[in-house]
């Protein structure tokens, strides 16, 4: 003998079947949120825990699951009342407790003869469901467990990179410092009569005099804050010569004037 139970005279529980029906529509419902929904009912009124629905739906037959899982079967089971058209207010969370069927929901129970045939196929069904919800808690046991695992070497990995990239930095740094050092130009002191900063590069191999009097003889301004760059190249026949405002290399405008002179010899 199975029992029938009717729900405010419209929805019919069959807890042998694991079946809800409504007006010839009948949806399947999981084996622990079956036996989940038979405690509820039997308890109406009153909070069920989630110990207590734990307990009911998977602990007695030796099962182990995580608390995530009763809550799963919860939600499924208001899903297909939702979809026989029930309010799914039929089951209610009583927050940090567990849940409930309100008191005021009709309740009646018929018994109903069922095929032993068909207990038996039920009983397996009921045995696949709860080892499904065992291997579904397993398995995100393990993945978790595989995270934590892995974690420490991912972030030993990532360290690793960083540190990498670091040494690519400095070593691409190291060659823009040489880089720019044999293309840069270094300051040229004069005598106090020069109130300007000259600057040569390397390639310019003319006596200090001799610069600053082609800075004199063409006229080129040398007023203190003034920026005068001399500067050539190895095959160059030519001394290019540039009156700066502000630093070449600084994010100002340099607003320069440039200024071209022929070598006649290499005393000049």
């Amino acid at each position: 003998m199975s029992k029938s139970i009717i729900i405010n005279n419209t929805l019919t529980f069959q807890p042998g079947k694991k079946i809800l029906i409504k007006e010839g529509v009948i949806e399947k419902v999981s084996g622990p949120a079956s036996s989940c929904l038979e405690l509820l009912i039997e308890k109406k009124g009153q909070v069920c825990t989630y110990a207590e629905l734990y307990n009911h739906g998977w602990k007695r037959f030796g099962m182990e699951v995580s608390s995530a899982t009763l809550h799963q079967h919860i939600a499924l089971l208001r899903k297909s009342l939702r979809i026989l058209n029930v309010d799914p207010g039929l089951i209610r969370t009583i927050s940090r407790c567990g849940f409930m069927v309100p008191e005021n929901i009709v309740i009646s129970i018929e018994q109903i003869k069922l095929d032993p045939s068909f207990v038996t196929s039920e009983n397996e069904e009921l045995k696949n469901e709860l080892d499904s919800s065992i291997d579904n808690s397993v398995s995100k046991k393990t993945i978790a467990k595989k995270i934590k695992i892995r974690s420490p070497i991912y972030k030993k990995n990532i360290f690793y990179l960083i540190g990498c990239a670091f040494i690519v930095l400095l070593i691409l740094s190291y060659k823009w410092i040489l880089n720019n050092k044999n293309n840069s130009y270094y300051l040229y002191k004069e005598d106090s009569s020069m109130q300007c900063k000259i600057f040569i590069n390397n390639y310019i191999s003319l006596p200090e005099k001799n610069i600053s009097n082609l800075i004199k003889q063409f006229n080129i301004s040398c007023k203190p804050n003034k920026l005068i760059y001399v500067t050539s190249h190895k095959l160059a026949d030519r001394i290019s010569v540039f009156s700066c405002e502000n630093d070449i290399y600084s994010k100002k405008k340099s607003n320069c004037d440039s200024f071209y002179y022929i070598r006649e010899s290499k005393g000049e």
